[in-house]
């Protein structure tokens, strides 16, 4: 059974390896309108095929399975007519459908008359012109002044370019053509350079408002003659009494109040600029480029589909999990070293309509509990009360607890804390999931209900039914800052059935189990809990205490355990928390590696009443080494401390070291 996963990656490489064959490029361009023409108006051999690859425009010739065949036959014979000819891999079915661009094919088959030099027709953009760039400035005030009273040479113009105000003269049909003129300017521009332009920008006038200056000559003052009297005669008959208009008061204005009149108005002024210069702005998506380290055709990325495909959007991945244990223990005054696997799991998921329904399955292959995630689901949106809903329906894991919820290749220890027999697991039923966001504020609602296990079920064991519900509340600051506090509530029912709880001490290779007990005729188990989850940047501290309440038919019993951890990233950025699920996340590290060291103490205690189970307290401190996002290497040293059990009262310290490659 160890071996499976080793024959799926083999057959996932082979595969792989039948849908790739070698062929010969010939010619490789940026796909534009330009070389788009080219192209098609070009004649290539037969069996050569035109396609688009990316961003790029090629022509790839033949499809054979061996890279030497590829490099003798078909190289040797292309490379005498196109000499940047190279050897390159490519998908098989790129050779099976239709020309992504048709190009000419005139050439008659090559087994009757070789190949002919065609030549090649460039096509002249009419639209653009080559122009020379005197003076380069950024759009400020200040450059935009310096341009106006700039005065120009004849046949150059002020254009705005983007964020830049420039001065450019001609436009010319080549960049030649354009350089004979440059005698005329290199003098007073000599850092001017030959620059590719649109015509239009010749026609537009919005930024070319200036004019060459003129001298202009001072005017002759006018020299003002003495005005002569002129005496006139006027009989007393016609003398007129001329009446000046009365003159009134004037009182002083109220500079005050026009000052604060003008202050408004250059407040408005103010706002509506600003109001403008915000509808201007545009957010733009950055995409990051692939590391160099991610492989295209490696094996994991064939097993994964994360683009949509046909109308139904189905997308589908296979993966798997393999952990190894070795363990150093003095136990009880024995020393021993044990190793094992831990967990061989492989699993397929899958969804269809943009995640509207989905399903999951998941398989250990190792002996005990073989059947784990076996589910169908869906997922959608109530417009109407805002809130996202998930159901699923099968044998899921039971929403309860922060470290029992999260997945265990995310846990920050090899093994959860004491108190993991509390948790109950994987169990057939149905979940649902109410999800609520305002702003950064997060709220989920979990509810369960559910019986025994699928693989109880086959076994025919006694059946148990329980309900359950998880309340989280998260707020996320940024991005690594966030807080999460939430609670559960599970109640399961016995039916008489008896009860057992036997805690291992954080490890599953140790040969003795001291803190455990066993409590017939049980009608009710009810189990609740506390959780704490804060992470800020590269620190993170997580908590929960949880409590369970025995009714049995003799008395009623209460035990309670808890744990408190920290971790710390000495390098990388910190964990990941998914606020949709109030669950730990997958850590993406970088390109030499994340290494986190935790510490962890925690304690669980059996004893109630006449039950006398026993008492623990666990110190734990951790070493994480996360190479890529698919392997992890880790690193647990525990003092273990039993007391007031009947096997064993003491220290026990142990050393284990886990290797994990989950994909």
């Amino acid at each position: 059974m160890r071996y499976i996963v080793l024959i799926l990656i083999f057959f996932s490489t082979f595969a792989s390896a039948q849908s790739i064959c070698y062929s010969v490029q010939l010619v490789s361009k940026y796909d534009t309108k330009q070389n788009r023409l080219e192209l098609k108006k070009t004649a290539y051999p037969d069996g050569c095929k035109a396609m688009k690859i990316g961003s790029y425009l090629t022509v790839r010739c033949g499809c054979v399975n061996n890279k030497n065949e590829a490099k003798g036959k078909l190289l040797k014979r292309l490379q005498k007519e196109y000499p940047q000819a190279i050897v390159m891999r490519t998908a098989r079915y790129r050779f099976k459908k239709s020309d992504d661009f048709q190009t000419k094919n005139s050439l008659k088959k090559e087994q009757t008359t070789p190949l002919k030099k065609v030549t090649k027709t460039t096509v002249v953009n009419t639209s653009m012109c080559y122009t020379l760039q005197l003076v380069t400035k950024k759009n400020t005030p200040k450059n935009r002044a310096f341009f106006e009273k700039t005065t120009t040479p004849n046949g150059c113009l002020n254009m705005k370019v983007g964020r830049y105000l420039t001065l450019r003269c001609g436009c010319y049909a080549t960049k030649a053509e354009a350089l004979k003129h440059k005698y005329k300017y290199v003098k007073d521009y000599p850092g001017l350079l030959a620059v590719k332009t649109a015509r239009s920008r010749f026609k537009n006038k919005k930024f070319n408002n200036v004019k060459p200056k003129q001298v202009l000559k001072p005017k002759p003052v006018p020299v003002v003659k003495p005005k002569q009297k002129v005496q006139k005669t006027i009989k007393k008959e016609e003398l007129i009494e001329v009446l000046q208009p009365p003159v009134y008061p004037v009182q002083p204005l109220n500079t005050r109040s026009v000052d604060n009149v003008k202050k408004k108005e250059i407040k408005k002024h103010k706002k509506k600029k600003k109001h403008k210069k915000k509808k201007k702005k545009k957010k733009f998506k950055y995409i990051k480029k692939k590391a160099k380290r991610d492989i295209h055709f490696s094996p994991i990325s064939v097993l994964e589909n994360k683009r949509a495909i046909g109308s139904l959007e189905y997308r589908y991945k296979f993966g798997g999990q393999v952990s190894y244990d070795l363990l150093f223990d003095y136990e009880a005054e024995k020393n021993y070293a044990v190793a094992d696997f831990r967990r061989v799991r492989v699993y397929h998921d899958g969804s269809i309509l943009n995640d509207l329904f989905f399903y999951e399955i998941e398989l250990s292959l190792l002996d005990g509990n073989r059947y784990k995630d076996f589910y169908i689901g869906h997922s959608n949106k109530l417009k109407s009360l805002h809130l996202k809903y998930r159901i699923k329906l099968g044998n899921i894991k039971i929403p309860f607890s922060l470290d029992g919820y999260s997945s265990s290749k995310y846990i920050t220890f090899l093994e959860r804390a004491l108190g993991d027999d509390f948790l109950v697991g994987r169990r057939v039923g149905g979940e649902i999931l109410f999800s609520h966001k305002l702003g950064n504020f997060y709220t989920n609602l979990f509810f369960s209900a559910f019986s025994n296990s699928l693989d109880d079920k086959l076994a025919n064991e006694d059946e148990k039914d329980g309900l359950s519900n998880r309340t989280t509340f998260a707020y996320k600051f940024h991005k690594h800052h966030i807080l999460s506090i939430g609670g559960g509530y599970l109640k399961e029912n016995y039916h008489g059935l008896k009860v057992k709880f036997s805690q291992p001490m954080e490890s599953s290779l140790l040969h003795d189990e001291y803190v455990h007990t066993k409590i017939k005729d049980v009608s009710t188990v009810i189990r609740k809990n506390l959780e704490l989850f804060y992470m800020y940047n590269k620190f993170a501290l997580q908590a929960e205490f949880l409590k369970v309440d025995v009714e049995a038919l003799k008395d009623n019993y209460t035990f309670n355990s808890y744990y408190l951890q920290g971790s710390y990233f000495i390098v990388g950025k910190g964990k990941r928390f998914k606020t949709k699920t109030s669950t730990l996340s997958s850590i993406k590290p970088g390109p030499k590696g994340d290494v986190e060291v935790a510490f962890r103490y925690s304690q669980i205690d059996l004893n109630s009443k006449d039950e006398h189970g026993g008492r623990e307290i666990n110190y734990t401190y951790g070493l994480n080494w996360y190479l890529t996002k698919q392997f992890k290497i880790s690193a647990n040293y525990v003092f273990a401390m039993p007391k007031d059990t009947d096997d064993y009262d003491g220290r026990l310290q142990f050393f284990e070291i886990r290797t994990l490659f989950a994909f």
